[in-house]
């Protein structure tokens, strides 16, 4: 009897945790209406960063997760087509978290990707992360797990080419 309401439970928890998983992403029209720039591009450099809080001594300022630092991931990225927004740039500077916890991505080096971005300065103005040192390069951009960023493929580009 045990062993039956056991596997029960297991089989409803796994079922409530995929559509919790499922409706944690916003819907692809979702993603390309909140992107600034969509993009395609092979990552040609990766980094880790920590940014230090510099408003420790005010407690009245909100800090990013309430942490003192913040990890974060800097990429490099040869740029390969834009399908939103204007880069001149063939290099693409992209910041995310460092961490998946905290809502990161983790891009491969010498991988395509479809990346769907903001401007750094709106993930600025979001987080508060202007009050982090090092400063960060305003001329980039900033991803996260909650967008589609992806691996490119094939039918994900062509999804997203019929969806625009």
């Amino acid at each position: 009897m045990f062993s039956k309401l056991s596997f029960l439970l297991i089989l409803i928890l796994n079922f409530f945790g995929i559509l919790v998983a499922q409706n944690s992403k916003n819907s692809l029209q979702e993603d390309i209406k909140n992107s600034d720039y969509i993009f395609t591009g092979r990552v040609i450099s990766k980094q880790k960063l920590r940014l230090n809080d510099t408003i420790r001594d005010k407690p009245y300022m909100i800090r990013e997760k309430g942490r003192d630092t913040i990890d974060i991931s800097e990429y490099l990225i040869l740029k390969d087509k834009i399908y939103k927004g204007t880069i001149s740039s063939d290099t693409i500077k992209l910041y995310s978290y460092s961490s998946k916890n905290d809502g990161g991505v983790d891009l491969n080096l010498n991988q395509n990707y479809i990346i769907y971005s903001i401007g750094y300065e709106h993930a600025i103005l979001d987080s508060d992360a202007s009050f982090y040192e090092p400063r960060l390069d305003l001329n980039s951009y900033w991803t996260d797990k909650s967008y589609w960023t992806c691996i490119k493929t094939e039918p994900k580009l062509e999804r997203l080419i019929k969806s625009l």
